[in-house]
C-alpha cells in the first residue's frame, strides 16, 4: 500500500480557484479546503470530503463511494446521475425531476455527482462539542 499525501498551505487552502484530483482504485479525501471550483474523479476509490467549502464541484466514479459530509444548515442543491448507485445518508434532502436533483433549501452551492455503481453518501457533519 503506498499513500500520496499533498499538504496545501493554509492561506491557499483558504481560497483556491479549483482544485482537479483524478484517483484510480485509490481512497482520495479532501479535507479544510475552501475553492471556487472542485472537480474530483475516481475509478474505483472511495472519496470523502471533510470541512470543504466550494461554490460548485463535480464529482466522478466508475464504482467508488462517494461521501459528503455537511454542516447543519448549509443550504446547497445535489444532481445525482448514476446508472445502478443510490443515495444514502443522513443529511434531510428533497427530491424532484425522478428523483435525480437533490436540494436542501435555495442556494448558489451547487454540486453534479455521476456514478456508474458508486453509491452518494451526504450525512450532516457532526462535530465531537455538540
Amino acid at each position: 500500500d503506498k499513500t500520496l499525501t499533498v499538504w496545501i498551505p493554509a492561506q491557499l487552502a483558504e481560497s483556491l480557484e479549483e482544485l482537479h484530483a483524478q484517483t484510480f482504485s485509490a481512497s482520495l479525501t479532501v479535507q479544510e479546503l475552501s475553492a471556487t471550483r472542485l472537480n474530483l474523479q475516481s475509478v474505483s476509490g472511495l472519496t470523502e470530503l471533510y470541512e470543504v467549502e466550494a461554490e460548485e464541484a463535480n464529482f466522478s466514479s466508475v464504482s467508488g463511494d462517494i461521501e459528503l459530509y455537511m454542516p447543519q444548515g448549509v443550504k446547497f442543491s445535489i444532481y445525482f446521475d448514476t446508472t445502478s448507485g443510490q443515495m444514502v445518508g443522513n443529511y434531510p434532502l428533497y427530491g424532484t425531476e425522478g428523483g435525480k436533483q437533490y436540494y436542501i433549501g435555495s442556494s448558489d452551492l451547487e454540486y453534479t455527482v455521476n456514478t456508474v455503481s458508486g453509491n452518494l453518501a451526504v450525512n450532516q457533519r457532526v462535530y465531537k462539542d455538540e
